[in-house]
């Protein structure tokens, strides 16, 4: 199948490789933060974080809490940027004049979004890549 797309400049995308690698970098660490709440809890299950009115939470789940807050926006904002890069990576494919491409930039992120498709496709899209 022959490129059905052309870019006439190359993009480049360093830095939002590097955005991307952060974002993946503070998702593991909220994940090791999650495994060290866990295991605080189990070995320091009396320990509480006051609250106003006389409540009380367990110390690890404020902080797990707090943590799966700060992890939405960060994995929603790595999830687009993610996705912006491999749109700019087969955008300049054209430009370094590969030849014979199985997907174009708006399929290789669209496939992300087709259900049982995205079992398969994304894997085929980024080894073409």
């Amino acid at each position: 199948m022959a490129n059905t797309f052309r870019n006439e400049f190359y993009s480049p995308i360093k830095t939002l490789s590097y955005l991307v690698m952060a974002g993946l970098g503070g998702i593991g660490l909220i994940a090791v933060l999650y495994a060290l709440m866990s295991v605080v809890m189990i070995l320091f299950p009396d320990r509480t974080i006051e609250l106003e009115h006389g409540a009380s939470v367990p110390a690890g789940l404020g902080i797990i809490g707090i943590a799966a807050f700060l992890e939405i926006p960060l994995r929603l904002a790595t999830i687009v940027l993610f996705l912006i890069w491999i749109y700019r990576a087969f955008g300049n494919l054209s430009v370094l004049k590969a030849r014979n491409l199985e997907f174009s930039p708006g399929w290789a992120v669209g496939w992300w979004f087709i259900p049982f498709a995205n079992l398969v496709k994304p894997f085929q899209v980024v080894g073409e890549l």
